[in-house]
């Protein structure tokens, strides 16, 4: 405002928002309503009342990762011994400096589906204080979840078929999504770099026994192990060898579960004992007419011995 004195002049208070590390000349014009200008150069220094300015980008990349790193700077040609808090201005953090910049790198964890707006703040050793709005974007740091498998036997192999998500149940969004899948021997979470990852959910075992399935997103979080226990179907050739067996005398062919069983009689031959059965087949047994299938195609084949006979002969002479 302005204020009349006795001797016609006048005066006007203000406190302008100037920086001044060192003596900096400023200059003051007046201007009456006339149109009169005069001028005035005045020298201050020591004088900040400039809040620092932000220099930085104001979002990340929006590609998905399981973080971000982001470098706050801000420029203060005033106090300086700017200081930078996220999201919360009593946690302000010293930063680095160069030249009249500052700066504060942060890396951001946890779990963004989408974006995310967040405050960052800086101040001067003089407190003045400014804030920037970020955006942060799709960081994923949730395993994927197994909900179900399904197994489709064929003859020496069983396909699985993996339903996986990539849900996180808090915010009830998808992440970044599931991408691979891997089926091993052990329980133990594979390496994200295994070789054995695989695009297709499907899953091919040729051979029987218990297996962990895992699941990995794109940006490597890996789920917990599914357990399954897998069956495979093989064959059972039957070969009378010569003989005759099940009203054949020709091999028959079995598809048997491995583990299942299947009661085998003894086979017959005219002329001939039966003596056994030559089996082959990886963990296969035979064992009181009870065949058991093992983790490979198997066969059973009959095996003979001769008959032996004892004969007597009669000299007969005719007396007539």
């Amino acid at each position: 405002s302005y204020t009349t004195v006795t001797n016609g002049k006048y005066s006007f208070s203000f406190a302008p928002s100037i920086e001044a590390a060192s003596a900096t000349d400023f200059k003051i014009n007046v201007k009456d309503k006339s149109g009169n200008i005069g001028t005035k150069t005045i020298t201050i220094q020591k004088v900040d009342s400039k809040a620092p300015t932000p220099t930085s980008g104001t979002t990340t990349s929006t590609t998905w990762s399981t973080s971000k790193n982001m470098t706050f700077t801000a420029n203060d040609v005033g106090s300086g011994n700017v200081q930078i808090a996220f999201n919360n201005t009593k946690n302000y953090l010293s930063t680095t400096k160069n030249n009249t910049s500052y700066s504060k790198t942060y890396t951001f964890i946890g779990d963004v589906y989408g974006s995310t707006k967040a405050a960052v703040y800086y101040k001067d050793a003089l407190d003045n204080e400014t804030t920037q709005f970020v955006t942060i974007n799709n960081i994923d740091n949730t395993k994927p979840t197994i909900t179900k498998v399904e197994s489709s036997k064929a003859l020496g192999s069983t396909s699985l078929t993996v339903t996986a998500n990539d849900i996180n149940t808090t915010l009830n969004k998808s992440g970044s999504g599931v991408s691979k899948y891997i089926i091993t021997s052990s329980n133990s979470t594979p390496s994200e770099d295994d070789a054995n990852w695989q695009t297709s959910n499907i899953l091919k075992v040729t051979t029987p026994g218990t297996y962990y399935i895992f699941a990995k997103d794109l940006v490597g979080n890996i789920s917990n192990a599914y357990e399954v226990d897998v069956k495979v179907d093989y064959t059972l050739s039957v070969n009378p060898n010569g003989g005759s067996w099940n009203n054949s005398s020709s091999t028959q062919e079995f598809t048997i579960t491995n583990g299942n069983t299947k009661p085998i009689a003894n086979p017959s031959k005219v002329g001939y004992t039966f003596k056994n059965w030559t089996l082959s087949g990886t963990n296969a047994k035979f064992e009181n007419f009870i065949f058991t299938m093992g983790s490979a195609n198997a066969s059973l084949t009959a095996n003979w011995n001769i008959n032996q006979y004892n004969v007597t002969y009669i000299d007969v002479v005719d007396s007539t």
